[in-house]
């Protein structure tokens, strides 16, 4: 265990049968002389993630960050806050996935490790020292531990056996056991820490659940008032609400009087209209028919006037005997430009004649 580190720190570890090496222990890993099957000839980018043996599906519970163009990652420490299970299992997986230009990752290597076999290297990754192809230190207890190579794809079991024939260590850290009295107060000690850690807890719960008692009366008593601040406030709106709807009804009660006065006038007024409707139906009625009359009337006198005239110039005929000369009933009429050589007698009579006609036609024509 002394080759390249000083006494002074070979002695900080000291390997115990009864350690426990947990995932909860450690806080880094790393990789030395990536040597993997198809990218002997690159720098390649890496990155690994963490599984549990006892998970079939093997379901990742730790990724890291992505190293790029290293053949010797040293990946970020991490803390088991970052686990998404609980840190106690000493069995698990590690795969380390490579790839180049940041894609393309493949699983190149895996390893089923048991914590508690690992091999003690030192307490720091020493530069210069030269690892075994396809080496991982694993960083625990502030030191770096050793996985044995891996150089194949297929899986590797990493066991080994904690027969140790002895314990060796540095005099300087050899100490006395304690006695009996001392683990009998560190004992009685410990009893009185439990109980009185026992007796905070009942009274932290019993202070919690006062709290929560009197939290939940005054959440009740508060919504006891606002529940009365409401309900004084609904009854207020709905006395509001009634008056004005009191209001309201009084005033389309008087509208609905006002109306019911205005359609009773405008019944009356419909049964009179109705009313002088029919007597004017029968005015009409009446007055047509006495048109009917009228005109058979004014056609029969219309036709007594036209035979009294055809009876009248039957009667009292006017003929044309030449161009300026007359004669009615075989009277000879005076032309009007000369009287001369006319008889008085003639000229009474055909007078009388014209005279007679015309007081006739006039009173057929009137």
């Amino acid at each position: 265990m002394s080759d390249g580190f000083p006494q002074a720190l070979v002695v900080q570890h000291v390997e115990l049968p009864t350690q426990q090496r947990r995932l909860r222990h450690l806080t880094s890993i790393s990789a030395r002389n990536l040597c993997i099957r198809g990218f002997e000839s690159t720098l390649i980018d890496s990155y690994f993630t963490l599984h549990l043996q006892s998970d079939k599906h093997r379901t990742e519970f730790f990724r890291s960050e992505i190293i790029h163009n290293s053949l010797n990652p040293e990946w970020k420490s991490f803390h088991p806050h970052n686990f998404s299970i609980q840190p106690y299992s000493s069995c698990i997986v590690v795969r380390v996935w490579c790839g180049v230009g940041g894609e393309d990752f493949r699983i190149a290597l895996q390893w089923n490790v048991d914590l508690p076999a690992l091999t003690y290297v030192g307490p720091c990754i020493i530069s210069g020292r030269s690892y075994a192809s396809n080496t991982l230190l694993f960083g625990m207890f502030n030191s770096q531990y050793e996985a044995p190579p891996y150089d194949n794809l297929s899986e590797a079991v990493l066991f080994k056996s904690l027969q140790v024939p002895s314990i060796r260590c540095h005099k300087s850290r050899v100490q006395h056991t304690y006695s009996l009295d001392v683990l009998s107060r560190f004992h009685g000690l410990h009893r009185r820490l439990a109980a009185s850690r026992h007796r905070v807890r009942k009274t932290k719960d019993a202070v919690a659940k006062h709290a929560d008692m009197y939290a939940e009366r005054y959440r009740l008593t508060g919504d006891y008032e606002r529940a009365q601040s409401r309900t004084s406030l609904l009854r207020e709106e709905l006395e509001r609400q009634q008056q004005c709807l009191g209001e309201e009804r009084a005033q389309l009660q008087s509208r609905k009087e006002f109306l019911l006065t205005k359609i009773r006038q405008k019944e009356t007024d419909s049964i009179v209209f109705h009313s002088n409707h029919a007597d004017l139906l029968e005015g009409v009625q009446g007055l047509s028919g006495r048109r009917q009359v009228c005109r058979a009337s004014v056609k029969s006198l219309k036709l007594t006037r036209a035979w009294l005239a055809s009876d009248l110039l039957n009667v009292l005929p006017i003929v044309q005997v030449s161009e300026t000369q007359y004669t009615i009933g075989d009277i000879s009429l005076p032309a009007s430009e000369s009287l001369t050589g006319v008889s008085e007698k003639d000229l009474a009579v055909s007078c009388g004649f014209v005279a007679q006609m015309v007081d006739n036609l006039s009173r057929i024509l009137v």
